[in-house]
């Protein structure tokens, strides 16, 4: 008797615990179209976070927080976060707690602002975003960014000065995560290439009216 009440009730619990898991796969391997543009869209806005917590331009009214770009990166991620890819040398990567220590410490010191203050400007041009279509989950945004890097600096002690230069460009691939009710950044590569190889057809503000965000880059992440 027990081994006839056996033989029915494992095939139940097995049908049970696989439908729950397979209620749950689809929920996250199937999204229709506006969740596909939902998400493009949230990529977009945390890509133009991340460049803007990024770009430099002095205001002595303004407090460069370094804690809000060390808040875009995923505190679960434990291992690899950031893969850097030079144009010379060996690719190198650093895991969170490393690229948290060094933004932390990552300020001006007093020299340096005595002699640049509002003489010296970083800012990023960047746009041609190419998800993974394939790939983009209710969890999960993968997609790559054209990116380029323009500086100008002023020297205050003898008055001269530099026009804006470009001084680097290359492809930024994203991979976002979504847990505890947001999106984090799990892991960025940042391929860097030979200056002027880089060439953007469709900007920040073209991705901007795409997905209909209400936002300005940079002025929003400020």
């Amino acid at each position: 008797m027990i081994a006839k009440w056996y033989k029915i009730i494992t095939p139940i619990l097995m049908i049970t615990f696989l439908s729950g898991c397979l209620v749950f796969d689809n929920t996250d391997l199937h999204m229709d179209e506006d969740d596909v543009i939902a998400a493009k869209g949230d990529g977009v806005r945390i890509a133009s976070q991340f460049f803007a917590l990024n770009t430099y331009e002095y205001d002595e009214d303004s407090e460069y927080n370094f804690d809000d770009l060390i808040n875009l990166l995923d505190p679960e991620q434990d291992g690899t976060i950031l893969i850097i890819d030079p144009i010379m040398g060996a690719r190198y990567s650093k895991d969170y707690m490393r690229l948290e220590e060094e933004l932390e410490n990552h300020i001006f010191t007093e020299e340096d602002g005595l002699k640049y203050r509002d003489s010296y400007k970083l800012e990023f041009e960047f746009g041609d975003f190419r998800f993974q279509e394939d790939n983009i989950r209710n969890t999960v945004i993968p997609f790559r960014v054209e990116f380029k890097v323009k500086e100008t600096i002023e020297d205050v002690y003898d008055d001269s000065s530099t026009p804006e230069l470009l001084t680097d460009n290359g492809t930024i691939f994203f991979e976002l995560r979504r847990h505890s009710s947001r999106w984090w950044i799990n892991q960025i590569t940042i391929n860097f290439r030979e200056l002027g190889a880089v060439s953007i057809d469709k900007d920040i503000d073209h991705y901007i009216d795409k997905y209909s965000l209400d936002m300005d880059y940079p002025d929003d992440f400020r």
